[in-house]
């Protein structure tokens, strides 16, 4: 490679892995070939295995304990138990549910959308009958508003208490007493 290589070469989660295998002597000569012409180039690389080596190192200094086989069993046991858990996400329901999740979103978005306005038509819109209804004692005086006349009557009336006395005189003398 050429000095220029060595700036394109990137030290990729999988070339890491055989860094343990190249020291382990497990891979195959064209994997060993790669792993040699990376360290050749990076010294990330060269570093990254010779730290591995001083750890190989220290480990073969370390004491040697030889476990029970009751542990060598309870542990074979535990990783069984744990591969036979089912993965909810590969469950089929679990994937229904996933895909039909925006669905429902959009469902329940949507009725929230009909009810508030279902709600706002309601109590804001006014209509005829509401009005009807509203308007109802003046209706049901509407013959006795009808004999008034006029508005200019009715604010002299207010004003004049001579003119209340006068129609309740006339009225007497009409021979009807109110």
């Amino acid at each position: 490679m050429n000095p220029t290589m060595s700036k394109l070469i990137r030290i990729t989660p999988e070339i890491r892995a055989d860094f343990v295998a190249y020291l382990d002597g497990e891979l195959d000569e064209q994997a060993v070939e790669r792993i040699e012409g990376v360290l050749a180039h990076s010294n990330v690389a060269r570093n990254d295995v010779e730290g591995l080596a001083q750890i190989y190192e220290l480990l073969d200094v370390l004491p040697r304990y030889e476990v029970s086989s009751e542990f060598t069993e309870q542990t074979m046991a535990s990783i069984r138990v744990s591969e036979l858990k089912p993965d909810l996400r590969e469950a089929e329901w679990y994937r229904v549910l996933k895909d039909g999740l925006p669905l429902l979103a959009g469902l329940v978005a949507l009725v929230s959308i009909i009810a508030v306005c279902f709600v706002a038509a309601n109590r804001w819109v006014v209509t005829d009958t509401e009005i009807l209804v509203r308007d109802l004692p003046v209706i049901e005086q509407l013959d006795v508003y009808s004999e008034v006349g006029s508005v200019d009557f009715l604010l002299r009336l207010a004003n004049d208490g001579q003119l209340i006395d006068e129609m309740k005189s006339e009225v007497e003398d009409a021979g009807g007493r109110r």
